[in-house]
């Protein structure tokens, strides 16, 4: 798998090359080399965030001036599979959905084909304000390889893209990383983010719960609450009334609240904002 990874990333380094107006910024082996030196350190101490990629995005709910103060919520889907233009206009006209979030990177390490149709038409129907999900898969090679194939499709394909989304990491599925090893899981996720974010300029959020976060990272593991919360409860309240503190967030800023809905001919997760919600100052 790791030469697939090598192979598919090599190619994809060259298509960038020859269409630079795309302007691709990629990691270099160096980084590759220092994290695997650096990899029997405490990866709470080496999460480095880019904070220009988080100039824009403290005012992202002024959407066709529906939101007059700081306690409606905003509505939102997020979705895996392409959606037709026709249930993109019915979600946004007639159920008052102003943002998606569009699966990009599925759990078998590889660009979702979904997900640059799904951002055109959204945001050239209304939903202008688009985050992207991205399922690492821990089990396909190492993370050097997938981070940077990720980014190359992302800068690649996605030219339409606003510049206030968030690439929400999705930690919700312990099956899918190490068992009963979490330190590996913290070094595979710290490089994961560090080169998408530090060297990608995409900026990064965490979508998880508590369980599934100190399963797959351990319960004293607090560096994540660097980046935004996106969580997950289907309890069909868009509040955070229910929210609990872990491992270091203690506000946050998205939640899934009412999961596997049909509307508009689609299937989707229903979610939710608010304007105030706090995205965290970063250092």
């Amino acid at each position: 798998m790791k030469s697939i990874y090598i192979l598919i990333t090599l190619t994809l380094l060259l298509f960038s090359f020859v269409n630079s107006i795309f302007c691709i910024q990629l990691v270099d082996s160096s980084s590759n080399s220092n994290s695997n030196s650096n990899s029997n350190s405490n990866s709470n101490n080496r999460i480095r965030i880019n904070n220009n990629n988080y100039n824009n995005i403290y005012n992202r709910y002024n959407i066709n001036n529906r939101y007059n103060t700081n306690t409606d919520p905003v509505l939102g889907v997020d979705v895996n599979t392409t959606i037709p233009k026709e249930s993109i206009q019915c979600l946004n006209q007639q159920n008052n959905i102003d943002y998606m979030v569009v699966n990009c990177w599925n759990e078998h390490g590889f660009g979702n084909p979904s997900c640059p149709p799904n951002i055109k038409l959204a945001m050239t129907n209304n939903i202008t304000l688009v985050d992207l999900s991205i399922k690492i898969c821990y089990h396909c090679g190492e993370a050097f390889f997938q981070a940077n194939a990720l980014v190359v499709f992302l800068q690649t394909r996605l030219p339409l893209l606003n510049p206030n989304f968030i690439a929400w990491i999705d930690m919700s599925q312990p099956g899918q990383w190490a068992q009963n090893d979490q330190q590996a899981n913290n070094n595979y996720f710290t490089q994961f983010v560090n080169i998408i974010n530090v060297k990608g300029g995409f900026p990064v959020g965490i979508f998880t719960t508590m369980s599934a976060w100190q399963e797959i990272m351990g319960p004293q593991y607090t560096a994540g609450s660097s980046y935004p919360l996106y969580y997950s409860q289907d309890d069909g309240d868009t509040s955070f009334q229910d929210f609990v503190p872990f491992n270091g967030w203690t506000t946050p800023t998205m939640k899934q609240y009412k999961t596997q809905q049909n509307i508009c001919q689609v299937n989707v997760n229903f979610d939710f904002q608010l304007p105030s919600s706090t995205i965290p100052k970063l250092k």
